[in-house]
């Protein structure tokens, strides 16, 4: 999935208007940043109706965790500095 494939896809469901997806787009590109992490930086689009867009994109199902259930030790698996680099995290 590429970052103009899931902006046309969040415009088609109304998730984000016309302008906005193209002013993203355009300043990802210029910042070498991913659509993503602007819209989310900007709050531009439902949070969640992003994820769960960008997860039927991929095949990755949505699901939200809440991050206090998550237990230490499991949170020790990977690196912090691992962690946030990736932006990942143990489930």
């Amino acid at each position: 999935m590429t970052d103009t494939e899931l902006v046309q896809q969040l415009v088609a469901r109304g998730v984000v208007d016309q302008v906005s997806a193209s002013r993203v787009l355009s300043d990802a590109e210029y910042s070498h940043r991913s659509v993503e992490e602007l819209m989310y930086e900007r709050r531009i689009g439902d949070e969640v109706a992003i994820a769960k867009l960008k997860g039927e994109l991929t095949g990755a199902p949505y699901r939200k965790i809440n991050v206090e259930s998550i237990p230490d030790d499991l949170l020790k698996i990977i690196p912090q500095e691992t962690s946030t680099n990736y932006k990942v995290v143990p489930i």
